[in-house]
């Protein structure tokens, strides 16, 4: 294990989401913010870096100066980033290189949206497009694929089907993941859907695109997460218990998924073999895995291709109990997009708590290392953290 990390995350703070709250993006991101100082006792005028999403609701050009603004903050380094499903997670590989490098010594990594208040029925018909870039669009570089359609659901539906193709894979056993997260969102008092359901519940919820049904799609809702991501010295100034970024791996492959060479296979496996590289681990001293899963097949394919079983694997993988709490990889343990809410950053949120012993009902025994993983454009691109106490 990496025995002398360069970076800690000191601090994590959420927005209370979930369905349409009425407020604006802004607002999310403040509310973030401030549970984020009142975890992590930092005198806001320290915090000299500040990285953000691009919202889809309320796009602004210069979205991470007007955040900065409203927030009253100064920063020496700002940028809006947008990296779909693995922005927070960028920012933190972008944050880690600031404080190495000493450009900034306390930088907040920010991501939030209000769609389920902002988006009518029509535009989250079309936020399903806008995933993976205006699939909709009949503009380059969509020229060739746009005029049919394709929406987020329908590719990942394609991921799905090409996986019972190659490997004999089941609607049951991608429907057990959703029951899977469903069970721990139970056990989270924030998360957006807590009732508990089975397989045949998941499998009678409404076709989007066969064979994902409702409750194996990612949600749509308001969110906010923050996250300060600082140096181990000044982190130890501010707690008692700061989580160490022991490595991280990036991998990305293109944008089109038409040009993949696989919708089954992705660099997901590059990122993750450099980031456990880096950190020094084996897959099987991680104890806690909080992975993207927009949708069941995204989980499927993940879980495959960083390695925690072999390709073709995960639906006896998933069937056997092992992503469950109690099971050999626990796996998104605050209820993911599936169950939580539909924001990305509260993966690296629910990774920093779990190894801070603050899970409550849901907390891992003896988490001392943590995985969290984020993805985008189709799983094309995939960036991996490994935290560890």
């Amino acid at each position: 294990m990496a025995t002398n990390p360069k970076v800690a995350i000191a601090g994590v703070g959420e927005a209370r989401g979930g369905r349409a709250t009425g407020k604006t993006t802004v607002q999310l991101y403040a509310e973030a913010f401030l549970d984020l100082l009142a975890d992590c006792p930092i005198d806001p005028a320290s915090i000299d870096g500040v990285l953000t999403s691009s919202p889809d609701a309320e796009p602004h050009h210069m979205f991470s100066t007007w955040l900065t603004e409203y927030l009253g903050l100064r920063p020496r380094f700002t940028s809006a980033v947008q990296m779909g499903g693995a922005t927070p997670h960028s920012n933190v590989a972008l944050a880690a290189a600031l404080v190495e490098s000493g450009r900034c010594r306390a930088v907040m990594v920010a991501d939030g949206d209000n769609r389920a208040s902002k988006f009518s029925r029509q535009d989250k018909v079309q936020a399903m497009s806008s995933q993976v870039g205006h699939l909709s669009s009949i503009e380059p570089p969509h020229e060739f694929d746009g005029p049919y359609g394709p929406t987020a659901p329908a590719l990942y539906g394609m991921m799905a089907t090409r996986h019972m193709y190659e490997y004999g894979s089941t609607p049951e056993q991608f429907a057990r993941i959703a029951v899977t997260f469903r069970a721990h969102g139970a056990l989270n008092e924030r998360a957006q859907l807590r009732k508990p359901v089975t397989v045949e519940d998941v499998l009678a919820s409404p076709v989007i695109a066969w064979p994902l049904h409702r409750d194996e799609c990612a949600l749509i809702s308001d969110w906010g997460s923050a996250i300060l991501v600082t140096t181990p010295e000044y982190a130890s100034t501010l707690r008692r218990d700061p989580v160490y970024l022991l490595g991280l791996g990036q991998a990305h492959q293109g944008y089109n998924p038409y040009q993949a060479p696989s919708i089954t296979s992705f660099p997901i496996r590059e990122s993750a073999d450099e980031a456990f590289a880096a950190a020094g681990i084996n897959r099987d001293e991680v104890d806690v895995l909080e992975l993207y899963d927009s949708f069941t097949s995204t989980a499927m394919v993940t879980l495959e291709n960083m390695g925690f079983c072999g390709a073709g694997e995960g639906g006896a993988f998933v069937e056997a109990g092992n992503i469950d709490l109690g099971g050999s990889m626990p796996t998104n343990t605050h209820g993911g997009l599936l169950s939580y809410n539909g924001g990305h950053g509260h993966f690296i949120v629910e990774a920093t708590r779990q190894l801070r012993g603050e899970c409550g009902e849901r907390q891992v025994a003896d988490a001392k290392i943590a995985v969290s993983q984020g993805t985008a454009a189709l799983a094309s691109s995939s960036i991996t953290l490994v935290l560890g106490t």
